[in-house]
């Protein structure tokens, strides 16, 4: 599988894009679906640009899955979800 990403990916937008391939290539290998995802503050220490490069990647996701569940402490997030 091939993933498209941004140029400059730091430490958490690699580890978002490497566990859904992973967990994908699981789902395939045992003929299952996999429906959501659970992130755990995966902005909090994260800078304007990084976040939106996080934000890519979770709306990459949720072209794929039927529910991105984010944990964050960071209000100013929850004016971008549906």
């Amino acid at each position: 599988m091939r993933c498209q990403r941004p140029q400059r990916m730091d430490a958490t937008q690699t580890s978002v894009s490497q566990t859904t391939t992973i967990a994908d290539w699981v789902a395939r290998e045992r003929g299952i679906e996999i429906g959501f995802v659970i992130l755990d503050e995966v902005f909090g220490s994260q800078d304007e640009e990084r976040r939106e490069g996080i934000l890519g990647e979770l709306r990459a996701l949720s072209t794929r899955l039927r529910q991105v569940l984010v944990i964050t402490h960071l209000p100013e997030l929850a004016d971008l979800c549906d």
